[in-house]
């Protein structure tokens, strides 16, 4: 009885754990094709294909 009182009490902290570790950094999208506004090419990057060229 113990033993399965503290596997649920675990596997509630890991969950939390990992409820709490995921709200606090929120993907926002893929940084390649997304980047942040006003964000900087990476030096060196080939620009995009409908760059206007």
């Amino acid at each position: 009885m113990k033993i399965k009182y503290l596997g649920t009490l675990f596997a509630a902290f890991i969950l939390s754990l990992g409820l709490v570790t995921s709200c606090a950094t929120p993907e926002t999208g893929d940084p390649a094709t997304d980047p942040a506004p006003g964000a900087e090419p990476t030096p060196g990057a080939e620009p995009a294909p409908d760059a206007g060229q």
